[in-house]
């Protein structure tokens, strides 16, 4: 599988007439339509597309400090774990408005 580009080559020329901004729109949108195939492509043969598939590994959860935890409102439903947090208190989810113990 070819890697995908992290910076599209965008034309650089300005287009000053009509036809150079068709020209110029039409090179966007091929290279708009490459890149989401190519991630179309990666994801189709990723995601088990009938959910038959288990996991692997454990998901490892993003880490924080009690100090360094993102605002609960940002992350509704999300789940952290948190290093420095007392027994019972290092698996936190967001209930939208705190982050909640979840054991």
């Amino acid at each position: 599988m070819r890697p995908v580009r992290e910076r599209p080559l965008f034309p650089h020329i300005v287009p000053e007439t009509p036809r150079g901004l068709l020209d110029f729109a039409g090179s966007l949108v091929r290279q708009l339509v490459e890149v989401l195939s190519e991630m179309a492509y990666r994801l189709n043969r990723t995601l088990p597309k009938d959910g038959s598939e288990a996991m692997g590994h454990p998901l490892p959860l993003a880490t924080f400090t009690v100090a360094t935890r993102p605002p609960a409102a940002d992350w509704a439903g999300g789940v952290i774990y948190v290093s420095d947090a007392s027994t019972g208190a290092k698996f936190q989810g967001s209930d939208g408005s705190a982050w909640v113990n979840l054991g």
